[in-house]
């Protein structure tokens, strides 16, 4: 056998199988584009020379809107403060799924006293509520597309009076959703009313669409300006409705992590020569366009 049949054959590669069949409900999709969201946020900001590992510093900052680092056993450290006493990563698995990893309880927490604060905005509010929406709403547009490509492929659906019948109904409809070809051949199925769908599966291009929207209105929530704004960028100047003033303003954040640095360089040498910047274009107050190689 070769490695690839010894891997199908796994209990691994079976759980794998079985899992991807429930992977189409909500439960699943939901926790998939949080996570998701929340990997793209993560890629706005470039630390550069930074004492603690990226993800240590915006993590905390994006999830619970402000980061704290100090020095514990000769090791700077950065983490959520008054909320955990950890030095890798740590987030709740109920808020984003993300597994707990290094807990260590013997760590101090961090407060004024002992340390430095820092906030991911100048009101020190997190993003996970945006980022909850929008992984709602795509969940759905996703869940959406995909019945509709099943139902796609009848333009019928099937009512059943009974349990019994229903059970047959439903074993056909899962087959169908397998892309097995199959029949009602049971005398019970065959009971069930049937009800024309007529064209109500003609839009699937249009919820392809609505995923594509979903995620440049979730980056214009932050004032990102992506390829389709600058195809669309107008000769004049005009404060539209998504200037820095209605969206989570990344000139703001940009500014507080400056500020963060600044203030931890003070009490660390460590942080003595940290950088951060923007890797995207984004909209700074007024209007204004701010891009990457600027």
């Amino acid at each position: 056998m070769s490695f690839i049949d010894d891997y199908l054959a796994s209990d691994l590669a079976k759980g794998i199988v079985k899992n991807n069949r429930k992977s189409s409900t909500y439960a699943v999709l939901y926790p998939y584009y949080r996570d998701y969201l929340l990997g793209r946020i993560l890629r706005i900001f470039e630390w550069t020379n930074a004492p603690v590992d990226q993800r240590h510093i915006e993590l905390p900052m994006l999830i619970s809107g402000m980061v704290w680092t100090t020095r514990y056993a000769g090791e700077i450290i950065s983490n959520f403060g008054t909320t955990g006493r950890m030095t890798d990563i740590y987030i709740d698995e109920v808020l984003t799924g993300f597994c707990h990893t290094n807990r260590r309880g013997d760590l101090p927490l961090i407060n004024h006293k002992t340390g430095v604060y820092g906030r991911n905005d100048t009101l020190a509010c997190g993003v996970m509520g945006i980022i909850h929406i929008y992984a709602d709403l795509m969940t759905h547009a996703h869940l959406t597309f995909i019945n509709a490509l099943v139902n796609g492929r009848s333009d019928q659906i099937f009512k059943a009076s009974e349990g019994s019948t229903a059970e047959s109904v439903n074993n056909f409809i899962k087959q169908r959703w397998e892309g097995k070809q199959t029949a009602l051949v049971d005398d019970l199925a065959v009971l069930a009313d049937v009800i024309n769908c007529g064209d109500s599966n003609s839009n699937i291009i249009n919820l392809v669409e609505v995923q594509e929207k979903l995620l440049t209105r979730f980056y214009k929530e932050f004032g990102i300006k992506t390829e389709s704004d600058k195809k669309e960028r107008l000769v004049v100047d005009e404060v539209n409705e998504d200037n820095a003033s209605t969206t989570i303003s990344i000139a703001d954040m940009l500014e507080c992590r400056a500020q963060f640095i600044e203030d931890a360089a003070k009490l660390y040498p460590e942080w003595e020569g940290t950088t951060v910047k923007a890797r995207v274009d984004y909209i700074k107050e007024g209007g204004e366009e701010k891009y990457e190689d600027e």
